[in-house]
């Protein structure tokens, strides 16, 4: 039995391994999870940007059709498809010519390794304007229309 072998076979201890891949990888993974987050993040905010300004539009052209119900339902339906971002403020404008849109949104995400990187809270204004007057009309009575009506 004290012969040291096994099976015919001599055995043999290896010692040539260590831990230093569990130490690159206590700091590569976190630096690889936090640049993933940051990109994820940063496509919601822009997904969220792009869905805020459509519905926007939307909005507006809606409000110069003559639907009543949009100016009402306004922050409803500017929040409509959102993400991450929630709707703070929304104004619509009317005057004779132009009718105008304000919205200020803002996301807030509590992501330890996110707010590492980045600020956790991020804030968006965006601000539009649609003609209340059709374009035929514009072409038919001319430049003088808009003067005479107080437009710009």
């Amino acid at each position: 039995m004290g012969t040291g072998k096994f099976y015919g076979r001599k055995r043999e201890i290896k010692m040539e391994e260590n831990g230093s891949y569990t130490v690159e990888a206590a700091f590569i993974v976190p630096i690889v999870l936090g640049i993933a987050f940051l990109i994820l993040y940063t496509l919601f905010l822009q997904h969220d940007r792009v869905i805020l300004q459509a519905n926007l539009d939307n909005t507006l052209f809606l409000a110069a059709e003559g639907d009543d119900n949009c100016k009402q339902e306004c922050q409803n339906y500017l929040q409509k498809s959102l993400w991450c971002m929630e709707i703070q403020e929304a104004e619509l404008s009317d005057s004779m010519v132009w009718i105008r849109g304000n919205v200020e949104a803002e996301a807030f995400w509590k992501v330890p390794v996110l707010t590492y990187f980045i600020n956790g809270k991020q804030k968006l204004s965006l601000s539009e304007s649609y003609s209340a007057i059709q374009p035929e009309e514009i072409i038919r009575y001319g430049a003088n229309f808009m003067k005479e009506e107080g437009g710009e």
